[in-house]
């Protein structure tokens, strides 16, 4: 799954990444490219303790962080992190680390299977 989205790095939480988010569009800020490489289902406890702190080591991250690069195509390869219930997920390029170092947020489509 290919897409457009508002990224950034080092963002604290879900506000913050809220604020950034809305920021983004209102400047008319450049999207860009991404490809989901993976996702990662959570269950509701745990995806709203990730929205807490998207800068705490998360050992999902750690297994697949090397493979959360940009390719040849300019776009960030990620992993999409939603809950079953959710009708948003986190967009994740990590880009070697083990924590969230660049995310989005992105609203859910039945494109994602959930």
């Amino acid at each position: 799954m290919t897409g457009m989205a508002y990224f950034f790095r080092n963002v604290k939480d879900i506000d913050e990444l809220n604020n950034k988010t809305i920021n983004a569009k209102t400047n008319n800020d450049k999207l860009q490219k991404y490809r989901i490489i993976k996702k990662i289902l959570l269950t509701e406890d745990d995806f709203i303790k990730f929205q807490k702190s998207f800068l705490e080591t998360k050992s999902f991250i750690k297994e697949i962080t090397y493979q959360l690069t940009m390719n040849n195509n300019a776009e960030y390869l990620c992993m999409l992190v939603v809950s079953e219930n959710s009708d948003y997920g986190f967009l994740i390029n990590s880009s070697g680390y083990s924590y969230a170092r660049t995310l989005a947020i992105i609203k859910i489509g039945e494109d994602y299977g959930i």
